[in-house]
């Protein structure tokens, strides 16, 4: 939600213990509408705010 809007991006991370793999970090990288790595990397250990994110998913036309 986005100004009391719902948006498409999303993304369901299961919570069963498992490691992610290559694989389903770029799925997750997709559906989260990250083109750059280091900043999907920086939101993951939560030093990318969410200011930063809907910036970058307006400036990438995502919302």
């Amino acid at each position: 939600m986005v100004d009391g809007k719902k948006t498409r991006v999303n993304t369901f991370l299961s919570h069963d213990g498992r490691d992610y793999g290559k694989s389903l970090m770029s799925s997750i990288k997709k559906q989260l509408c990250f083109d750059d790595p280091d900043k999907m990397e920086k939101y993951f250990d939560c030093t990318f705010s969410e200011v930063s994110y809907i910036e970058m998913l307006s400036s990438n036309g995502k919302l």
